[in-house]
């Protein structure tokens, strides 16, 4: 076995517009979304101002991939701007800032996996077009049971969908 050492990515922020590029297109091919890249990443390379480059990806490329599903997802505009990326960013602090001393473990896998659960509706229904139906069937779910998680999440229902036949 040959090591191979991969300096993390916010030592690479030239990296960032090709891994956005490369996330948007096929994240846009698997969801039927179209394919849209943050213009704060468009031009090579990228600038200094950009959010997305100063961003410090403590969860790396992993978290840079969840980050453009999540502005596909969720911008409905055709154009990307820093503002779209900034919404969707989490704050940057250093580890363990902000949290209590003694938070419980428990607490952060319940939210990990409640912020999974919403990301994959929100998926879901995005590719799908706002169908609850075909987004249940898509997660595996009845419908009802999506119609409750969808509450516990506090996501919203498609406007235009809404009123799927009950």
């Amino acid at each position: 076995m040959i090591p191979i050492t991969v300096p993390p990515l916010r030592e690479r922020p030239e990296d960032i517009p090709l891994l956005v590029e490369h996330f948007a297109a096929r994240l846009a091919g698997e969801t039927g979304l179209s394919p849209r890249r943050p213009e704060a990443c468009a031009g090579s390379p990228p600038r200094p101002s950009s959010a997305l480059v100063r961003h410090p990806f403590p969860g790396n490329v992993r978290e840079l991939r969840n980050l453009v599903e999540r502005l596909l997802i969720m911008t409905p505009a055709e154009r990307i701007d820093a503002e779209h990326v900034l919404a969707v960013l989490p704050p940057s602090e250093p580890p363990g800032a902000g949290r209590p001393a003694q938070e419980p473990e428990n607490g952060r896998l319940a939210e990990a996996v409640r912020r999974f659960e919403q990301q994959r509706i929100e998926a879901a229904l995005a590719a799908t077009g706002g169908s609850m139906t075909e987004a249940a069937a898509r997660l595996g779910l009845e419908r009802s049971h999506l119609y409750k998680k969808m509450k516990k999440l506090g996501v919203n229902p498609p406007a235009d969908r809404a009123r799927e036949s009950a």
